[in-house]
């Protein structure tokens, strides 16, 4: 049972690419407290895109700018050489004049798989 289980998890595809983005995502992800509070440590081998682009998210009545998201499919190693894939959430904080702040880690869902399929 078990094994059916980790054998049918696969990263899912990307929708896009942007090397870039996927290095912020990654070390965002390498950097929060999720992966480093946890005893984690959890290495990223790969970053697949999930989101067409950034959505955004505004205050329900003022309608103002609160941040921007995108999701992403993350590939993890831990150090004692599990494979996970994590659908996670990044996120941007709003800054005044139309900037946004740095990228950070703010949710995801993890599912152990066999290494070889991520």
């Amino acid at each position: 049972m078990r094994a059916a289980y980790l054998a049918e998890t696969r990263l899912p595809a990307a929708t896009r690419t942007d090397a870039a983005l996927g290095r912020q995502f990654a070390s965002a992800f390498e950097n929060s407290v999720y992966n480093t509070g946890n005893g984690g440590g959890a290495k990223v081998t790969r970053v697949n895109l999930t989101s067409s682009g950034w959505s955004v998210e505004r205050n329900e009545i003022t309608g103002v700018i609160l941040l921007r998201y995108q999701y992403a499919a993350l590939a993890l190693k831990d150090p004692d050489g599990r494979c996970y894939v994590d659908i996670a959430r990044f996120e941007q904080k709003h800054q005044s004049g139309g900037s946004y702040g740095g990228t950070y880690y703010r949710s995801g869902s993890r599912r152990e798989g066999l290494c070889e399929n991520l």
